[in-house]
């Protein structure tokens, strides 16, 4: 038994509160402007007291939300002068697919219903996450700045039809029985409604077609809402401080409720705490995920801006957090605008990073924000801030920041570019951390991107339901890393456990005007009774190639699988599988060049699953294997955009430490040789010992017990030594 079968069981469910319970329990009728609120309440006169009421409620609109139901007129004007039409018909276009019952759900999915006929508790397409959204009233938002726009009587039809046939069809439940359920009143899709609903009803409060008996029902059920948030609300991850921000929303937007003052303060009290809980110190969000990122830190800045329009003080911490978490937006996008699809990330770009990166320019003055941005304020922020904050963003400069990498060692990302243009190489490397169920066994994978296009690929999020292919999507072996043993570099027992990914540490980030190199490890092969410890290293040489180095280390051989996910379309293959590249036409392409290993290393193709925009595409997957203790892979990504390389060709090249020839895992020594141009290359393994990490019993050693030991042993290379672990010539 499930709600959508138990939702009409009054054993289980209570209906809406009636008009006697709300003026006498809920409403705090002895706030000042309430006088002729009470006066009816006394002559217990509920029609009466109602309309009292719901006159109050819009006469003071302004204060409880960023605008009121009075700026509407001046708004539609401000946007319609200042804006040109293509800047809100999408917006228009939204709003009358809506009407027509055309429901957006998760993604990219719709569902058509007939008037009069939402399901709201129904099953949608492949997922349960398509029931979530329809009940998340996301879509309320472009009818309503529709309406505003426009003055259509059509949307605030809409609006009122859909939010009367909700609280009806889906009565709030008497206590905890349907927590952990994918069901309307999940705790998390509870606390979403609550902070989509309320621009809406504002901006619909001018429409006599959002009927008395329908905006006290909204307002009756807001209550429900907050009162069940603030009983039931999550105590970890993303999940709990979007509740706090929905309790939050409520708490201002109704204050006259007498429980609003001490949601109000709670809130202000733990949400900050839930904020650090979230995002490490470096700014990143804790659960792996670019798309979590930005769910968190959209938390953030709404707190922020909603303490500032209601004059409360939330504390410095939060608006520093929220400047870290900017300026990680800003360094993880990628040169064709989208966030890199780590973790649990789909596609997450154009207006959604535009705007957020429009919105932290205009809060703290950032040149390097607003060129992530839009040139004017994007017409949903203008909305609410109005002409005078919008003109002074016009006003501002925009400018990309000078520097092209960013390393975030708690976080767990490895960042770097060739530059900011759009066609600018990007390399992005996982270094480990996250927890949770958003967080994919994808420690030290990598993705990259050159003239426009990704290369090198995540395999994508893929549907939430615990099948087969959620359980590939989130596994090792679909990212660009190497599997040992066939096994997941973590152990994950259920889908939305909070395990805690591999463990890892960033060893080094070295940058110049030539090249930038990263050096991380991760543990989470150490499990293992012969523990296995990988290492990689990346040597971008700016927008020319990248070097990838991968260093297993073991006492006792283990089965390495080293795998590259490349986008969907046709290979290129030479003998032996020792050079494969793409053949998309009129597209960048890439080049992948082994330069070790020889015999021992065995090379095979494979078909992968590439979720993208939510839609599976089979995808070219190589794989390198070899069975050994200590051993290195070593390849070469070469992208290119009009032709193939006519020479591109890998050399294996000696080294000596302490007078002997050095090992493949103790230096890397090559010389690459690009369409008349010849770099060699030296990289030393062993100044920095990967195993220092972890004390004799398995744990890892305090940060400042480690002693930097970089560039502490000297090799000879090209008749030359060198006391420095990269060296490029």
């Amino acid at each position: 038994m499930n709600y959508r079968q138990l939702r009409k069981d009054h054993t289980f469910t209570k209906p809406l509160i009636s008009d006697e319970e709300f003026f006498m329990e809920v409403l705090d009728s002895g706030r000042p402007g309430l006088e002729v609120v009470q006066a009816c309440i006394q002559e217990q006169n509920w029609p009466r007291a109602r309309s009292a009421y719901l006159d109050y409620v819009e006469a003071t609109s302004r204060e409880r939300y960023f605008f009121g139901n009075q700026d509407v007129p001046g708004l539609a004007a401000f946007i319609h002068d200042q804006y040109q039409p293509e800047a809100y018909e999408p917006i228009l276009a939204e709003a009358k697919r809506v009407v027509d019952l055309d429901i957006p759900l998760y993604g990219s999915k719709r569902m058509k219903f007939e008037p009069g006929a939402v399901d709201w508790n129904g099953s949608f397409h492949d997922s349960s996450q398509h029931q979530l959204f329809l009940t998340r009233f996301g879509y309320v938002l472009p009818l309503a700045r529709a309406y505003l726009l426009t003055g259509d009587e059509a949307y605030a039809m809409c609006y009122n039809d859909l939010m009367a046939s909700f609280i009806a069809e889906c009565p709030v439940p008497k206590d905890d029985t349907f927590l952990v359920e994918h069901c309307s009143w999940e705790p998390l899709t509870t606390g979403i409604r609550m902070f989509m609903w309320p621009e809406a009803f504002i901006i619909f409060l001018s429409s006599e077609s959002f009927l008395p008996e329908v905006r006290m029902t909204v307002i009756k059920s807001f209550y429900e809402h907050a009162d069940y948030i603030a009983r039931y609300h999550t105590k970890h991850g993303n999940h709990a401080t979007m509740q706090l921000r929905g309790l939050f929303y409520t708490s201002l937007l109704f204050p006259e409720f007498k429980a609003s003052a001490g949601w109000r303060t709670y809130t202000l009290e733990v949400f900050p705490g839930y904020i650090m809980q979230n995002v490490y110190e470096d700014g990143i969000q804790f659960e792996a995920s670019p798309t979590y990122h930005m769910t968190v830190l959209r938390d953030v800045m709404e707190f922020v801006e909603l303490c500032k329009r209601h004059n409360l003080r939330q504390g410095e911490g939060l608006v520093i957090v929220l400047e870290k978490m900017l300026e990680a937006v800003m360094h993880l996008r990628t040169p064709a605008g989208e966030l890199p699809r780590f973790g649990d990330t789909d596609v997450i770009g154009g207006a959604q990073l535009t705007s957020v990166m429009s919105n932290g320019a205009r809060l703290f003055g950032r040149a390097d924000f607003k060129a992530f941005g839009e040139a004017k304020l994007p017409v949903l922020t203008a909305l609410r801030v109005g002409p005078e904050e919008a003109a002074r963003y016009a006003a501002m400069e925009a400018r990309p920041p000078e520097a092209l990498a960013a390393v975030y060692a708690q976080g767990g990302y490895m960042l770097a570019r060739g530059g900011w243009d759009p066609q600018a190489m990007y390399v992005a490397m996982r270094s480990g951390g996250g927890v949770g169920g958003h967080v994919h066994a994808d420690a030290l994978s990598l993705v990259i991107s050159a003239f426009g296009r990704e290369l090198l690929v995540d395999s994508g999020k893929g549907v939430y339901e615990w099948d087969a292919v959620r359980k590939y999507i989130i596994s090792t072996r679909a990212h660009n890393t190497v599997v040992v043993d066939g096994q997941n570099q973590y152990v994950r027992n259920l889908h939305w456990d909070s395990s805690v990914g591999a463990p890892a540490k960033v060893w080094d980030h070295r940058s110049n005007e030539r090249y930038e190199f990263f050096f991380a490890s991760h543990y989470g092969y150490t499990r293992y009774d012969d523990p296995v410890i990988h290492s990689r290293k990346v040597l971008f040489v700016k927008n020319r190639y990248c070097v990838v180095m991968d260093i297993m280390q073991a006492e006792k051989p283990h089965t390495y699988e080293l795998y590259y996910h490349l986008p969907p379309g046709d290979v290129g293959t030479s003998a032996c599988l020792k050079r494969i590249h793409t053949l998309a036409e009129g597209q960048a392409n890439v080049m992948l060049l082994r330069a070790d290993g020889g015999d021992q290393v065995n090379a095979t193709l494979e078909s992968g699953l590439f979720y993208y925009d939510q839609t599976y595409s089979p995808k070219p997957v190589v794989k390198y294997t070899q069975l050994a203790g200590h051993a290195t892979f070593v390849t070469v990504l070469i992208p290119y955009e009009d032709r193939k390389p006519e020479v591109a060709e890998v050399r294996t090249l000696g080294a000596l430490v302490g007078g002997r020839e050095a090992k493949p895992w103790e230096v890397t020594a090559l010389e690459v040789e690009l369409d008349g141009e010849t770099e060699r290359i030296c990289v030393n393994h062993l100044s920095v010992k990967a195993e220092s990490f972890l004390d004799a019993t398995g744990n890892p050693v305090a940060a400042d017990l480690i002693p930097d030991k970089r560039d502490s042993v000297e090799v000879e290379f090209e008749g030359m030594r060198f006391a420095t672990d990269v060296v490029l010539l």
